[in-house]
């Protein structure tokens, strides 16, 4: 049978069909995966920071006093600065005054931070605790609380004593608890064994004199667990410290 079909036009934007990418097929199977570009640029400055941080904060040999040690990066990094500023390089010498300098401007800054928030929490907590008194209502539940923030008024150092958020609080009363009840269990295992091995009667006493208090100080922590969970608020982060 004869084909009556008009031939193909062959040229621009009709190349020959035997030489037409298939579809589905990739006119460059080697080439970037579809979707690489948007990809790499979206995270391409996290990736980025992150080579730097790793790159600084990695370990390497140096010697030391005539001993290999592993510093990272960065504190070799400042200690060569150091030694050549020490013989006299004025460009080391500058650049370890200007990091010095702003170092400690840093430091100076973030104390000073800590020590203002501290005693804004301080205080507001210490007038809550009034207000309430003062209306005849229970106290609010303020983490972290005022008697455990410590601020020196000589030197403005702040100490937290106590835990700082409503999660941390609960994890504390928790191991406290499991600490209660692993005292409990152990004293109980030492009257069974006092009873077996038949000890004097006092000190078996001792033993059993030990579990009421331990008892009523396990209920007293649970209590203090379940009412802290029913008053905690989200968690924030008291910032400087």
């Amino acid at each position: 049978m004869s084909d009556n079909r008009k031939p193909r036009k062959v040229g621009y934007k009709n190349p020959p069909v035997h030489s037409r990418f298939k579809p589905g097929q990739s006119g460059n199977p080697k080439g970037r995966p579809r979707g690489s570009k948007n990809k790499r640029s979206h995270n391409f400055a996290d990736k980025i920071a992150d080579l730097i941080l790793d790159e600084a904060h990695r370990e390497i040999p140096v010697k030391e006093n005539g001993k290999t040690v592993r510093v990272e990066v960065m504190q070799a990094a400042m200690r060569s600065v150091a030694a050549n500023a020490i013989k006299g390089r004025v460009a080391s010498q500058k650049l370890l005054f200007d990091l010095n300098k702003g170092a400690s401007r840093h430091k100076d800054e973030r104390q000073l931070a800590t020590l203002e928030a501290a005693i804004l929490l301080k205080e507001g907590g210490f007038e809550a605790f009034k207000e309430a008194d003062k209306e005849g209502t229970p106290r609010p539940d303020i983490v972290p609380h005022p008697d455990d923030i410590l601020i020196d008024p000589e030197t403005g150092e702040v100490e937290l004593t106590g835990p700082m958020t409503y999660s941390q609080r609960a994890r504390e009363d928790l191991e406290t608890v499991a600490a209660f009840e692993r005292e409990i269990a152990a004293f109980e295992q030492r009257v069974r064994i006092a009873r077996i091995v038949k000890c004097r009667p006092e000190i078996i006493q001792m033993y059993e004199d030990e579990l009421p208090l331990l008892r009523m100080m396990l209920k007293r922590w649970k209590e203090l667990y379940e009412a802290g969970q029913k008053s905690a608020k989200p968690d924030w982060t008291f910032r400087g410290l």
